[in-house]
């Protein structure tokens, strides 16, 4: 009798995933009709859903048959993309489940009609590309998701950039990209953060790559004033996979020590400092290699090329064209140190491997 216990609970457990098994391979082609869409996309998601889908699904199913928020056509191009993630075999989740939530955002957050119209014929032309793969076209819905509900642009579990403004134009001329208007752009990590300000540009979320154009980076996080050291960018490219970037072209401004606008690139990273002296980002390198500086300090004069790291006003040079301090005693020239560093802070000039001169 145990025996045939055991059998019968092992036939209908085994009889239980058959039929699973065919219920769910009945609803893996859909009729392409909008009518039987609810009934086709929930015979989907159904086997083993879980809580937080199934509300997902009735939300949805909310807005496409209660609210009518869908237009004919737009149901006839939801339906068509679905066909076209069954053909990349996708999964109820996290597939379709992203897919739905997409939709439901659209629909419930406000979103403008040309911005979904846009979103739903790029979608469709990359699940129509058999070259692109399904991860990519998930990768995109997360993208649409974490970007309406809370302007990020790109989030990995050590990076996030978001943008501060909300507003976006959807264009899939040749590829798929979100034009943004004057926005302030953050990258968070885990130990710090940096900003670019006051910056517009096109971000490719199929890249995870911003094309800015002008912006502002301050110095505020070395201890500076933001009116008192910044760099004014020009066009700058960003892999927001990273949480670091170059920028080409770009205006440095430091009234601490200049009078006019040096002309360089920059280099900025999240990095994280115990205090603003600590501060090596972000980094300014000028184009000139031959300023003349008198009286950089009291009796102190400097020649060679410049940057700003950080907290520290930098002098470099090669090993061919060295920077040079000359130091005087009563309008006399008396040491010229030669070095491709050397570090000015308030107070003093440092440098790690130096060549002296003595007179």
């Amino acid at each position: 009798m145990q025996r045939f216990r055991i059998a019968f609970g092992l036939l209908t457990f085994a009889g239980l995933l058959l039929i699973q098994n065919l219920f769910s391979q009945d609803f893996k082609k859909f009729s392409g009709i909008p009518g039987a869409y609810i009934n086709e996309i929930t015979s989907l998601m159904k086997p083993n859903i879980s809580p937080a889908d199934e509300a997902l699904l009735q939300e949805f199913i909310t807005i496409w048959r209660i609210d009518s928020l869908f237009t004919a056509e737009e149901q006839l191009q939801v339906v068509r993309i679905s066909e076209l993630l069954l053909a990349k075999k996708a999964k109820s989740n996290p597939h379709f489940s992203n897919y739905l939530q997409c939709l439901v955002y659209f629909k419930r957050k406000s979103q403008t009609a040309e911005n979904f119209h846009q979103w739903i014929a790029g979608v469709t032309n990359i699940a129509d590309n058999r070259k692109i793969a399904l991860s990519t076209l998930n990768n995109l819905f997360s993208f649409t998701i974490q970007f309406i509900d809370s302007s990020v642009l790109y989030k990995s579990t050590t990076v996030t950039w978001k943008s501060s403004n909300n507003q976006y134009k959807i264009t899939t001329d040749s590829v798929f990209a979100v034009i943004i208007g004057k926005t302030n752009l953050t990258c968070n990590t885990h130990f710090d953060s940096i900003n670019i300000f006051e910056t517009q540009g096109i971000y490719y979320p199929i890249e995870s790559r911003w094309r800015g154009m002008n912006g502002m980076v301050t110095w505020e996080r070395a201890g500076f004033s933001k009116d008192s050291v910044f760099a004014k960018l020009s066009e700058y490219s960003v892999d927001m996979k990273r949480s670091e970037y170059k920028a080409d072209h770009v205006t440095f401004i430091n009234k601490n020590y200049f009078t006019k606008p040096l002309e360089g690139h920059l280099m900025d990273k999240v990095q994280h400092n115990k205090t603003p002296a600590d501060a090596d980002y972000p980094k300014f390198y000028s184009y000139q290699k031959d300023f003349s500086i008198k009286n950089l300090y009291k009796d102190i004069n400097y020649e060679g090329g410049l940057s700003m790291q950080g907290a520290k006003l930098v002098g470099t040079g090669t090993a061919d064209e060295p920077a040079t301090v000359y130091i005087f005693r009563k309008d006399t020239l008396v040491i010229k140190a030669f070095s491709d560093y050397f570090a000015f802070k308030a107070n003093r000039v440092s440098s790690s491997m130096t060549s002296i001169v003595i007179r």
